[in-house]
């Protein structure tokens, strides 16, 4: 599968931006490189390398993956791959337990694009990088509401491009938001 031309101009947009919507991972970006949980789509072909390349950043071999196809559009409500129950798994049995039998506190909440269970369901890039952000706020409130302290989700987007490069990157809330306003807004102007 190849990444549609929209989300290549929108990933490159981002990246080379004034926004800093999207990052290059470093791994002194992530606030826990001792043990991590990780949400990662379940792609056959992906999982392991995206486990692999994870493994390799972090510099550390105690993960807690979970691999579903979707990853981050699980947990984010307003996604069509998204439901109740699967988030309800992901949080207890996932985020939960990676804190209390591994004492993570860092949650790596990923996507890659292209990705066939996204494109199937019609998720669009902007959706999909809007679902990541969700679901660190979804992990933010469950953390909250049972009172698990010290909790950090880190939005992660893998993205192959059309020439075959392959590309994570830390995607920043307040430059995305930035970036939905300033298009919006043109949006708005050109209507």
């Amino acid at each position: 599968m190849k990444l549609n031309p929209h989300d290549e101009a929108l990933i490159n947009n981002l990246k080379d931006g004034s926004y800093g919507a999207l990052m290059p991972i470093e791994p002194d970006q992530l606030p826990d490189r001792e043990a991590y949980c990780a949400i990662v789509c379940g792609d056959g072909v992906r999982r392991k390398e995206t486990t692999s390349h994870l493994r390799s950043i972090t510099g550390c071999n105690c993960d807690h993956t979970i691999a579903l196809p979707g990853g981050a559009s699980l947990l984010a409500p307003e996604s069509p791959l998204s439901d109740e129950a699967t988030r309800k798994v992901l949080l207890e049995k996932g985020v939960a337990q990676a804190r209390k039998l591994q004492g993570t506190k860092t949650v790596l909440v990923t996507a890659h694009l292209p990705c066939g269970a996204a494109y199937d369901a019609g998720i669009t890039g902007v959706q999909l990088i809007d679902h990541i952000v969700s679901a660190k706020h979804q992990i933010r409130l469950f953390a909250a509401q049972h009172n698990i302290s010290d909790i950090t989700p880190v939005g992660l987007l893998d993205v192959e491009f059309s020439d075959g490069k392959k590309r994570t990157y830390v995607i920043k809330r307040e430059g995305w938001e930035a970036w939905k306003q300033e298009n919006a807004t043109r949006q708005i102007a050109a209507e």
